[in-house]
């Protein structure tokens, strides 16, 4: 009989973690649930289990870098009539790899480099492994911040990001979403180009997909 108390009581100890995990998200960032970046998460008997973040919500979470994890490749693909022909990774350029910005809800951004932290959250050891200390997002630890601003359209998933401070331009990023959550963004661009092959002209795709990490 102790046994199946000490099991029952267990179960019940599980459970609260897990809904109290499902629903700190909006408690840990000090902010009232917004309808514009949550919807509740209700299932069909009517208990809550938190709340999912929108599309919104997804952009703007956290500070986003390009995802150079273990030195991780973007990815180019060249199609023919849907069929690939070609599909190589490549390196991040080096100003893409020290780029850090954050996106706000007044489509107003913030953007900053990898030498402007403090204390960063990443860094990079010999032969290009990159490791992250999940150190918080602090503003009081990057000496310099850029604005810029930004703006997405939900009903073609395009977007794109400006970083246009005078004091620090970069060329801006954009293209179309093909994932995201609160914690990946990936991102296509595409355009066709001619070329021949056997003397003959035909036209190809080229796609190229990146990913950005929160």
């Amino acid at each position: 009989m102790r046994h199946s108390i000490s099991y029952f009581l267990f179960i019940i100890a599980i459970t609260l973690q897990i809904v109290a995990c499902k629903t700190s998200n909006t408690k840990q960032t000090g902010r009232e649930y917004d309808p514009e970046l949550e919807t509740p998460d209700i299932d069909d008997a009517g208990m809550s289990h938190g709340y999912n973040l929108t599309k919104l919500g997804c952009f703007v979470y956290r500070p986003w870098q390009y995802d150079l994890t273990n030195d991780s490749l973007y990815n180019m693909r060249v199609t023919l009539q849907d069929s690939e022909i070609y599909s190589k990774g490549y390196k991040y350029s080096s100003e893409e790899g020290t780029l850090f910005f954050l996106l706000t809800k007044d489509n107003s951004l913030k953007y900053w480099i990898k030498d402007d932290y403090t204390l960063s959250n990443v860094d990079t050891l010999k032969g290009g492994i990159i490791i992250k200390h999940n150190i918080p997002f602090d503003r009081t630890k990057v000496k310099n911040m850029y604005s810029g601003n930004w703006k997405f359209n939900q009903t073609d998933s395009s977007f794109i990001f400006n970083f246009n401070d005078s004091k620090k331009p970069l060329p801006n990023i954009q293209g179309k979403y093909i994932q995201l959550d609160n914690s990946l963004m990936s991102y296509q661009n595409s355009f066709y180009f001619d070329s021949t092959i056997d003397g003959n002209l035909i036209k190809l795709k080229k796609i190229i997909t990146k990913y950005l990490t929160h």
